[in-house]
């Protein structure tokens, strides 16, 4: 019995280790078989996100560039260093691009959009998604600089399209058939289908808000219009008709034509002639023609289209017959240009025409006379004072007084004396050498010959005096860029209202500037060819007063020609 307990014991015992190894080797197999397909469902699942749920989804966007950009222009490649880019180069979404210097760059994508790079703009594609079952998309980021975005016409693709351009402080859905310029600051629609744009605003943190932004109107959201929202302020208050400053900038004229090449329209242009002939006939003057007087009249006939006529930046009236005529002074002897702007109810130019005229007037205005801080002509003034009057008489008649680009605003016409206050802390008195040219003006405009006077600032030194006349007197020409300079902070346009003790007006300006002054002040830390600029009115610098503060800024040429003047006004109301 013992025997066979003992048997028995020796089966089981058998039988339960055969058990026990067998168990682990299907567990094992399970889990292995488990892993597997978690495995394989991760790597599919991230096939698919990485192309949206097909291979043929997710598009990529053609990069064009000019010949002249192609030094310029860089790329990252999903997020790996910058390299310079080539032309026709495909990209997408999780590549960016960058424009260095003076070169632009255009985008093309799936359905027609464009996008255009402005100089110094960083932007990068976030999507661009072709699908069949949900709605196609197309999202861009811009980092910094500015673009211009033009959308094709609705039904020029089947399906829906959700276009958006995002700003560190703003996201604009922008639908079909629009076109217009984006900046981190600045929305701006030359053309918009339906009410226009929603912009969300990513202000204030807690509640941002959303506005519309439609066809011919600009959005401008500065850095104290950003705490202004912030506090509460309504975001409209910062929604603008398009001004004529923007309207005449360079990267959206170019812009506009590239977008409207294929159609043949361009409806805005610096060009020399006509656009359109049947919307603008410039009657008087003739091309070329010669003056002997610095006053002239402009007129013409325009189209049932134009609802506005500008020569030089004036409007100049239409009648009911559609005929305009507007007088313009002339701002110098020689050739002088005649910009004649027929405008849309939008504010759009539709035709332009320019014409050269010369005048030949002979001023018989007589030259100012300085008195003070030396006596006569051509002289130069070496002082270690940061504060220098100039004083001297003016002739008979005299309307006003100018300083370089400064008119004197304490000047009273026919008085017989003036004073000129160069000072550092005003910021029209720099170190070393600065030279004034004074002239004086009579009731028609006409200007005397130039005074030169040259103030050289060396602080520390004894003062003393010497004759010199190897400064040339700035040149006092007509614009030759009228309207390409422009103030975009603290607010854009030629007027703002201010409680700060200190503003950072800032602005910009064309690429051939090589110098600007603001009151007589040449901007010290301006680059030559720089398209931005700015300068800072300051209680404690004494270039900011309580209440009006005139700015008249100049800009000027590598030979010292005007390009173009802008008289800016602060409010300062603290």
């Amino acid at each position: 019995m013992n025997d066979h307990m003992l048997g028995r014991r020796h089966r089981r015992s058998l039988y339960s280790a055969s058990a026990v190894q067998s168990r682990p080797r299907i567990i094992t197999r399970v889990i292995l078989l488990c892993v597997t397909i978690l495995i394989l469902w991760y790597l599919g699942a991230k096939v698919v996100s990485l192309f949206n749920g097909s291979a043929s989804q997710k598009t990529g966007a053609i990069l064009t560039l000019s010949s002249a950009d192609a030094e310029g222009v860089q790329v990252s490649l999903q997020g790996a260093a910058a390299q310079r880019a080539e032309n026709n180069l495909k990209v997408y979404p999780g590549d960016a691009i960058i424009t260095r210097g003076g070169s632009t760059a255009l985008l093309s994508f799936f359905d027609g959009t464009a996008i255009r790079l402005d100089e110094s703009t960083q932007l990068s594609i976030v999507k661009s998604e072709q699908l069949s079952d949900k709605p196609s998309a197309i999202a861009a980021k811009v980092l910094s600089g500015r673009i211009w975005v033009s959308t094709p016409a609705a039904g020029s693709l089947s399906g829906t399209i959700i276009r958006s351009v995002e700003t560190p402080d703003f996201t604009v859905d922008v639908p079909a058939n629009t076109s217009g310029l984006i900046s981190a600051s600045q929305i701006a629609f030359i053309r918009a289908a339906g009410l226009g744009s929603t912009t969300t605003l990513k202000h204030p943190p807690s509640a941002p808000k959303t506005i519309v932004i439609g066809e011919g109107q600009m959005f401008t959201l500065t850095e104290s219009a950003k705490k202004d929202v912030d506090n509460g302020r309504d975001p409209y208050d910062f929604r603008d008709p398009i001004s004529q400053q923007l309207l005449h900038d360079a990267f959206l004229v170019k812009s506009y034509a590239l977008a409207k090449e294929q159609t043949g329209i361009v409806a805005i242009s610096g060009s020399t002639t006509a656009i359109n002939s049947a919307d603008l006939t410039v009657t008087n003057p003739a091309i070329d023609q010669v003056l002997s007087s610095r006053t002239i009249r402009v007129s013409g006939k325009v189209s049932d289209a134009v609802a506005t006529v500008r020569v030089n930046n004036y409007e100049a009236p239409i009648a009911a017959n559609k005929t305009f005529g507007v007088e313009i002074n002339l701002p110098a002897d020689g050739k002088n240009s005649l910009h004649i702007e027929a405008q849309d109810s939008q504010g759009i130019t539709i035709a332009d025409d320019v014409r050269s005229v010369t005048v030949t007037v002979v001023s018989n205005v007589k030259p100012v006379h300085v008195s003070s801080p030396v006596t006569g002509i051509d002289q130069t003034y070496i002082t270690g004072s940061a504060e220098v009057e100039v004083t001297g008489d003016a002739p008979a008649g005299t309307q006003a007084i100018m300083v370089n680009d400064y008119k004197l605003q304490l000047f009273k016409p026919g008085s017989r004396t003036w004073s000129y206050l160069a000072s550092a802390a005003l910021g029209n008195l720099a170190l070393g050498k600065n030279v004034l040219s004074i002239v004086a003006l009579d009731k028609d405009g006409n200007k005397s010959e130039p005074v030169t006077l040259t103030i050289d600032y060396k602080p520390g030194t004894v003062t003393s005096s010497s004759v010199s006349s190897s400064e040339a007197p700035l040149k006092q020409n007509a614009p030759l860029k009228p309207g390409s300079l422009t103030v975009t902070s603290p607010q854009s346009g030629t007027a703002a209202l201010s409680s700060e003790k200190e503003i950072v007006i800032e602005g910009t300006t064309d690429a051939l500037t090589d110098s600007l002054s603001v009151n007589g002040y040449t901007l010290q830390l301006y680059k030559s060819g720089k398209t931005t600029w700015n300068y800072i009115a300051s209680v404690d610098l004494a270039t900011m007063k309580r209440g009006k503060n005139e700015y008249r800024i100049v800009s000027r040429n590598a030979a010292g020609e005007i390009l173009d003047v802008l008289e800016y006004t602060i409010d300062y109301q603290p």
